[in-house]
């Protein structure tokens, strides 16, 4: 449900005029600017508790944003912060994200399917580039078009590769992901890397050739478990005939429970994927991509 005090709300140029998402600590509203184009706003309030905490992640996500630019990002515009809260200004993106293209719009997106993978697999190489791991891959940060066009979100709980030290000893009292997505180290709170952020991909990638997330459970927390624990059902074993052996494996290693034994070379995933039949095949050519 909108919140009331944000409807028609006015921060300088921008007019607040519909809520387009909503996050466990956030919301993102649709602005609009007075003779050009729409732009979009992450909202943290003031009172949602830990909110210190959640606007300085909001910063970090602006700052690298602002310090990074690729056609796999989006542009970011400005930052305010007044008593209401913490307000993050950028593009706005008309397109849906990509769990809810395929579970509402499927048959509109699947002739595109390869294309889509082939660029979740060159956005994590830019975001890994910049020594950086996402740490929340997930098919709903994925934002894409019809036009083949996609953009990762919500840079909210990245980690940067030079806080690991840091950072695995501050896992041990703290969990962040989500529970569906998250790569075993990630659950266990301890030794994350470039590779969690593969399985997280290679679970997206089993989400969008089968319809199915393979480690849900009834609660968060027995889908957890699932992840830890559970034998992964081969993609080529739920949808029968539809997923070619070569993209069958490729998943497969990637979703390994040991990041040892993990695929975790970004260019050989992308020649795997050149092998890989997606059916019907792209309407777009990866030339472009």
């Amino acid at each position: 449900m909108e919140n009331p005090s944000l409807h028609g709300l006015r921060i300088g140029k921008y007019t607040f005029r519909m809520k387009i998402g909503e996050g466990a600590t956030s919301e993102v509203w649709k602005c609009e600017v007075s003779g050009q184009s729409p732009v979009a706003v992450k909202f943290v309030s003031s009172q949602r508790s830990k909110y210190s905490e959640i606007a300085k992640y909001t910063k970090g996500e602006y700052d690298f944003y602002k310090k990074h630019n690729s056609p796999f990002l989006l542009e970011p515009f400005n930052v305010h912060v007044d008593n209401r809260g913490y307000y993050l200004f950028f593009e706005y993106f008309e397109g849906p994200d990509l769990f809810h293209a395929f579970q509402h719009q499927r048959e509109l997106y699947q002739p595109i399917l390869e294309v889509y993978f082939n660029k979740m697999v060159l956005a994590m190489q830019f975001v890994h580039k910049h020594k950086t791991v996402h740490c929340d891959i997930k098919p709903e940060n994925f934002l894409v078009d019809l036009e083949g066009n996609l953009k990762i979100i919500d840079f909210s709980i990245m980690k940067k590769v030079s806080d690991f030290k840091i950072l695995n000893r501050f896992f041990k009292s703290k969990m962040e992901g989500t529970p569906e997505y998250m790569s075993p180290e990630q659950i266990r709170k301890k030794n994350i890397s470039y590779e969690s952020d593969i399985y997280s991909l290679g679970l997206v990638f089993y989400y969008l050739v089968t319809g199915k997330i393979p480690f849900k459970g009834n609660t968060h927390q027995e889908t957890l478990h699932n992840n830890l624990w559970n034998e992964l059902v081969e993609p080529i074993k739920v949808k029968r005939n539809n997923c070619c052996p070569v993209l069958n494996s490729l998943i497969k290693n990637m979703i390994m429970k040991d990041p040892k034994k993990r695929i975790n070379n970004i260019t050989e995933i992308l020649l795997i994927l050149r092998k890989c039949n997606f059916g019907s095949g792209s309407s777009i050519s990866l030339s472009s991509v």
